[in-house]
């Protein structure tokens, strides 16, 4: 699962910094950002490579935590923890979808996967605030 994380961070960092470049190409200037980054085509590639990493991984780890949980306290699908990391696990996949289903829209992918880093912060840091603990069946 922390592995997935740091893919689904270097992808939210390369999506970023594609949103700077489409900007400054949007805008016809040429400052230093435009000189120092490398091409869209290429921070695309690493941010799908990147997503599509972090999804597997999470994905992995959502199977096996799913598996384990259910042999050691049962009600686990209750935990908003875990449906949590399930939404955002989803939106992620949404982003690999749009990238391969609306190829003529480059920057689809790219909000998508911003917007599950978003959630992916939110999962990790708001459920131990809200309820007390990491999870609700400690």
């Amino acid at each position: 699962a922390v592995s997935s994380y740091c893919a689904f961070a270097l992808a939210a960092v390369h999506g970023i910094l594609y949103l700077m470049l489409y900007r400054e190409l949007k805008l016809g200037r040429a400052s230093l950002v435009f000189h120092r980054l490398p091409s869209l085509e290429q921070l695309a590639r690493i941010l799908i490579r990147s997503t599509t990493s972090g999804f597997v991984l999470l994905g992995l780890a959502i199977v096996i935590g799913f598996v384990w949980i259910s042999h050691v306290r049962p009600g686990y699908y209750t935990d908003p923890k875990a449906l949590f990391t399930l939404f955002v696990w989803l939106v992620f996949g949404a982003a690999l979808l749009a990238h391969h289903l609306f190829r003529q829209n480059p920057t689809l992918p790219v909000y998508i996967s911003l917007a599950g880093f978003c959630l992916l912060l939110l999962a990790t840091l708001v459920p131990g605030h809200v309820s007390g603990s990491f999870h609700q069946f400690r």
